[in-house]
């Protein structure tokens, strides 16, 4: 069985994954180089307990609400990311399909820019960011609850 891990993103910022039914547990990445491919991940953001969940026909990832204890992440309904690839460029696969970009603040499922890069402060704070710089980073959106992908430093 996979390990499940999640991502945290602190202030406005989060990471993604989905689970649909039964609630989900996911343990918190604190070393990007500890990722490899087969890894299932979800984003969350702790500051505003909720979780990434599915896009649908959407440009941008859903919220779910999700709880935060001793880096542990559970949450109904968030989406889980399936990586491969590796640190170069990793390819984020959900159930819906593979998240690409075509613009800042426009995601899209299959189309696009289709790689991301995924570092790690030592403080835990994650940045997953399209590998065209211009696309911007995931970010989690408070004034419409949403997670997408913004280049200004929000």
């Amino acid at each position: 069985m996979k390990k499940k891990l999640f991502f945290l993103l602190t202030l406005l910022v989060c990471c993604v994954g989905q689970v649909w039914g039964a609630s989900a547990s996911y343990t918190l990445v604190t070393d990007a180089s500890s990722l490899k491919s087969g890894d299932v991940i979800v984003i969350g953001c702790s500051s505003k307990s909720t979780a990434a969940s599915a896009m649908g026909t959407s440009k941008f990832l859903n919220s779910v609400s999700a709880t935060f204890k001793d880096d542990v992440l559970t949450a109904d309904g968030a989406i889980e990311i399936t990586l491969s690839g590796g640190a170069d460029g990793w390819t984020l696969t959900t159930s819906e399909g593979v998240i690409g970009t075509t613009a800042a603040k426009t995601m899209a499922l299959g189309k696009g820019t289709t790689t991301w890069t995924i570092s790690i402060d030592t403080d835990g704070t994650a940045t997953i960011s399209s590998t065209n710089s211009s696309y911007g980073r995931i970010l989690y959106n408070v004034g419409s609850p949403r997670f997408l992908n913004y280049s200004s430093a929000t």
